[in-house]
């Protein structure tokens, strides 16, 4: 959380994000990247008007950077996921990842890419 305070997003956001509600920006730009994740990350779709204010925002090339790196940040969840990966052995940023459980060892046995994933 500290880096992202640091850069301008207010504590109660930030909060608020790690408690699964939703949170209250104080600039326009971070309530329309907010809006644009959730729909996206939540429902697979946009809304026309989300959309749209996003390209005002952001502009295309924006929106384009953002749908990689949501993309992006998705597929690399579901691989440390799949592959068991265990977090780092500190505080957890976000409660909610206190409830995971993974298999005792933190790795899948078997095959080649068990060692190659997890150093």
């Amino acid at each position: 959380m500290g880096q992202a305070a640091e850069l301008g997003i207010s504590r109660d956001s930030l909060t608020a994000l790690a408690e699964n509600r939703e949170p209250r920006f104080a600039r326009e730009d971070e309530e329309v990247l907010y809006r644009f994740s959730i729909e996206i990350l939540r429902g697979h779709f946009v809304s026309d008007a989300t959309f749209a204010a996003a390209v005002a925002e952001l502009g295309e090339r924006g929106v384009l950077d953002l749908i990689g790196c949501l993309g992006n940040f998705s597929m690399l969840a579901m691989l440390l996921n799949a592959c068991q990966v265990d977090l780092q052995p500190v505080e957890p940023p976000f409660p909610d990842v206190r409830g995971f459980a993974q298999i005792p060892g933190g790795k899948r046995a078997g095959g080649e890419w068990a060692d190659a994933v997890v150093p």
